[in-house]
């Protein structure tokens, strides 16, 4: 449900303020990242990708009569990274795919998600970084290696809610916006490089 826009108002019989329904979910709603999910999901399972049963993220193609499986899709958001044993496998689901999505195939680059992905096929290995990121990361943050940075926290001293950092006055404007996108990236390579 939305609020009605300024100047297109209906009201209610005793003049009520009435609310409209979405029929379908909008970007940036909070239930269209849900609403993706299932219709990507739908079109993955028609493909023959059926979600693992440890990750509803990834998909499994696993062929009938074959004891290993045949390709395995991993998803976040609009981002899918497809590892399968055959190069007709990878067709076959781009076909599907392309019959419901604009799709972009990105075979010849190697990055997903601030990941560099690198293949040693000599060794069987795969091998994923975050060089690119975390130095695009510090030279957004303007961190060098020669100076370092100055760590300084805009929380108010002895502050215990998270409410302070709202109200602080050591950031103003734009300034409280940078510092959350910076915290939420490091949190971001925390997540993925725990030996940070």
């Amino acid at each position: 449900y939305i609020k009605q826009a300024a100047g297109h108002e209906v009201f209610g019989p005793q003049g009520e303020t009435m609310v409209r329904c979405t029929t379908k979910a909008k970007y940036g709603l909070k239930q269209s990242g849900n609403a993706w999910c299932k219709t990507k999901k739908i079109a993955n399972i028609k493909a023959n990708f059926y979600p693992a049963i440890s990750d509803q993220q990834l998909f499994i193609h696993q062929p009938s009569g074959l004891q290993k499986y045949a390709a395995l899709m991993a998803e976040h958001v609009d981002d899918s990274l497809v590892i399968a044993e055959s190069e007709s496998i990878l067709d076959d689901l781009k076909t599907s795919l392309k019959q419901n999505f604009d799709i972009t195939d990105n075979t010849s680059k190697n990055k997903l998600l601030g990941c560099e992905i690198s293949r040693e096929p000599n060794l069987g290995a795969i091998t994923l970084t975050q060089t690119i990121y975390i130095t695009e990361l510090a030279n957004r943050m303007a961190i060098s290696k020669s100076t370092g940075m100055k760590v300084t926290t805009p929380m108010v001293v002895g502050s215990i809610s998270g409410q302070d950092f709202h109200d602080s006055p050591l950031l103003q404007g734009e300034q409280k916006s940078e510092y959350a996108q910076h915290v939420g990236a490091m949190l971001y390579i925390l997540m993925t490089r725990p030996e940070m």
